[in-house]
């Protein structure tokens, strides 16, 4: 599988920390991309701040969803597949809740 992160604009330059398979599904696929090397000031605050991503693998051309850390991420655990937990650099946890499919950006709470 092929997984072109750089084909994706706002995952352009980003460089990938972690990676995890969801343990309920061999399809999905979580990927944390750490914050740009270089702060666009013209952009948004939310294309500054680490990402997460959950793919489907036998469509790996664009992530089923986008998530949005307010700190950077120290670990991930996905048992189940509609939900991300990752813990943050800051020592808080977020959670997503991703079965919600018409909210395509979310942002965590810390």
């Amino acid at each position: 599988i092929n997984m072109k992160v750089d084909d994706v604009t706002f995952l352009k330059g980003r460089h990938v920390s972690h990676t995890m398979f969801c343990r309920e599904s061999d399809v999905k696929l979580i990927t944390v991309h750490q914050k740009p090397s270089t702060k666009d000031s013209s952009t948004t605050e939310l294309v500054n701040r680490c990402m997460l991503c959950q793919w489907d693998i036998t469509q790996p051309s664009t992530p089923l969803h986008i998530l949005v850390s307010n700190s950077d991420v120290t670990s991930i655990v996905c048992n189940d597949p509609s939900l991300v937990v990752a813990g943050m650099r800051d020592g808080s946890i977020s959670v997503w809740d991703v079965r919600d499919r018409t909210m395509g950006v979310r942002v965590g709470d810390t």
